[in-house]
């Protein structure tokens, strides 16, 4: 059940439908939105502009061109849903590179207690000191991804 703040428009119009004893609520409801809002629950009215939005869906459904369109289009989602679990990840370990460093561990100690390699947490120094002595660490994960990008094309 919803807390009364967590009710949206569509509740409340499902609710005045149901009990009827919001008329002003209902009133501002116009017939076409109404039949709208129907048609996302499932039912299918006479409206004009539901028969055409049905129609529409029923052929966009049955379209092969579209389903490969729209597959491309939620690989390319996830592909971006991905990346941003990798960046969210390297901006940890840049934050953790650097909090190391500050307390003048060396590369392999660094390593080490953040179970990664020498070579990445090589990279990360390197690139951090274009952004000494701020070090902002969303610059840096942007030049680092950069840096990884133009070293995939050369090859």
């Amino acid at each position: 059940m919803k807390n009364y703040d967590e009710l949206t428009f569509a509740d409340n119009f499902m609710f005045c439908k149901i009990l009827e004893e919001n008329e002003d609520l209902c009133k501002e409801i116009s017939p076409e939105l109404a039949s709208f809002i129907d048609y996302l629950t499932g039912v299918v009215s006479d409206n004009s502009l539901v028969q055409d939005l049905d129609s529409k869906v029923r052929e966009a459904r049955e379209d092969k061109r579209w389903r490969a369109e729209y597959m491309t289009f939620q690989d390319m989602l996830y592909d971006e849903y991905d990346r941003g679990v990798d960046e969210g990840e390297l901006k940890l370990l840049v934050k953790q590179v650097l909090k190391n460093k500050q307390k003048n561990r060396d590369v392999a100690e660094i390593a080490d207690a953040l179970d990664t390699t020498e070579d990445t947490v090589r990279e990360i120094l390197e690139v951090a000191e274009n952004y000494a002595p701020e070090y902002d660490v969303d610059k840096i994960v942007e030049a680092i991804l950069e840096k990884r990008e133009n070293e995939e094309s050369d090859t």
